[in-house]
């Protein structure tokens, strides 16, 4: 995920034989709060945490960290997979709309009352476009090294990742009872795609046993390896839609919920034109910088939390002074009120 120039040996397949939806129903994990060393205040965060995921990720990519965050502002976590992803079923379109679609019917299908974002890469792009189509269902967002732009310049890499995979499944040979199986499958992975960083976070997709929960893509005649997403189906979908933004239909939309965007330093995603973008929908954004590439989050996780949580903390201090502010304005107005006198009334 550095999106840096990788070497490309052939094109993904257009297949587009998966069934069509409106809405997918999210498979998720979620993580409660189990301890915090710093109490309820001032850390505590008012409203539950959906974590969106990048593209080829799933709800457990960064499991660690959301147990971290879950303790740190004492909040539930909810770590989604999206459609074709880890154990959500698989359907298209794969779009941006689509996706928004299904978070939205997430959050209210399951009652989640003005739950905060945090999105990485291909997450960080939905929970903006997510905020900006449905802002009354949501109270801040966390965007992680994304800006609300088209992006035509990663499709080569998003092509290798995509080659990445399926080579893996389709192409290796290696068998699902291959006690090597992990270190060939990288290999293969190496021939297609150069971004080493890159190849380690995909590997996850790649499984020797099946799912009880959807059909994974693979070649069961031949014995082969099981893969998460149906990448053969899928590929050709994210190459074309992951770069997308919808700019003709966000023109003039505008939010004031609030947002932290994280900076890689080294990533390239957060440039000026990104900040231009960011000026033109968000009235409130702040943006933190942390060393690292676009998997800054894998590579300094200890210092994206605590911007995080930093972050969390002024908002929530921010919120109870205007709680406060509102509390002593309603006083002012009470005590102002005219004492009412009552005549008493003799009955003859």
């Amino acid at each position: 995920m550095i999106f840096n120039s990788l070497s490309i040996k052939r094109l993904s397949s257009t297949s587009t034989s998966l069934p069509f939806k409106k809405h997918a129903k999210l498979n998720f994990d979620l993580y409660s709060p189990q301890h915090s060393t710093y109490g309820k205040l001032p850390y505590h965060c008012q409203e539950p945490i959906i974590f969106l995921h990048g593209i080829y990720g799933y709800s457990k990519s960064f499991n660690s960290d959301y147990q971290q965050l879950s303790n740190l502002l004492h909040t539930p976590i909810y770590s989604v997979d999206m459609r074709c992803h880890g154990e959500t079923e698989n359907c298209l379109p794969f779009t941006y709309d689509a996706l928004a679609g299904d978070l939205d019917n997430f959050v209210i299908t399951h009652n989640i009352k003005k739950p905060s974002l945090i999105g990485f890469s291909l997450g960080a792009k939905l929970a903006m476009l997510a905020i900006l189509k449905s802002p009354h269902l949501y109270t801040s967002g966390v965007i992680v090294d994304n800006v609300p732009l088209k992006q035509p310049r990663i499709k080569p890499n998003l092509t290798a990742f995509g080659n990445a995979l399926r080579d893996s499944v389709f192409k290796s040979g290696v068998k699902r009872n291959d006690p090597s199986w992990i270190s060939k499958s990288f290999n293969v992975m190496k021939d297609v795609c150069s971004d080493m960083p890159a190849n380690f976070y995909l590997l996850h997709n790649i499984q020797p046993k099946p799912s009880y929960l959807k059909k994974y893509s693979t070649e069961e005649s031949e014995n082969s390896l099981f893969c998460k997403v149906p990448i053969r189906e899928l590929s050709s979908h994210v190459v074309e839609n992951v770069p997308d933004w919808p700019e003709e239909d966000l023109a003039g939309v505008k939010t004031d919920v609030p947002i932290l965007v994280v900076k890689a330093s080294t990533s390239g995603f957060v440039n000026e034109d990104g900040v231009a973008a960011l000026e033109k929908h968000f009235l409130d954004f702040t943006i933190v910088e942390v060393a690292g590439t676009h998997l800054v989050m894998k590579e300094r996780p200890q210092e994206y939390i605590s911007a995080v949580g930093r972050w969390f903390y002024q908002q929530n201090c921010k919120k109870a002074a205007a709680l406060t502010k509102a509390k002593k304005t309603n006083d002012q107005k009470i005590t102002q009120q005219p004492i009412l006198s009552y005549k008493k009334i003799e009955i003859a």
